[in-house]
């Protein structure tokens, strides 16, 4: 079995379902704040969702490999736009498509310096980012709205 053609499945699913679900937020529910907690702020939310999937212990994408803003300007009256916040998840696509495709089953499993492997920190960013999806989800029905379908919609 090649670790990577499964593990570019998921992904591409992963992300196919938060670009669709990105783009279901009317703009009035997108910036919309209900609490003091941010992250129960769609567009904060959906940024987090993605913008944690660069992090060195998930997918380790280096800075230079994301020509998009990852960090956009926060404060009162700003939030992320939904085409940053697709930008920002186009670019880590991109990055994956390139990087993590190629690689061979032994160098998904090779340990770092901190004992992570590869194989393993995706397995995170999987569970990390699909929890936030719920979150996201979850938002759209809250509000009256469909939530995209999901496996598989690649």
């Amino acid at each position: 079995m090649e670790i990577g053609k499964e593990v570019q499945g998921h992904l591409n699913q992963m992300f196919s379902e938060i670009e669709s679900a990105v783009g279901l937020f009317p703009d009035a529910l997108w910036g919309r704040q209900t609490s003091e907690n941010i992250l129960n702020i769609p567009c904060f939310l959906a940024h987090h969702t993605v913008w944690c999937m660069v992090l060195s212990h998930l997918l380790r994408i280096p800075e230079e490999r994301l020509p998009h803003n990852l960090y956009p300007d926060y404060g009162p009256g700003k939030s992320v736009t939904q085409r940053q916040v697709l930008d920002l998840l186009a670019d880590i696509r991109d990055y994956v498509g390139d990087v993590c495709a190629g690689m061979s089953n032994e160098d998904y499993l090779k340990e770092d310096e901190k004992g992570a492997s590869p194989l393993g920190r995706i397995l995170y960013t999987l569970a990390h980012t699909r929890h936030h999806y719920g979150q996201l989800v979850q938002m759209l029905r809250s509000n009256g709205l469909q939530p995209p379908d999901w496996y598989p919609i690649q």
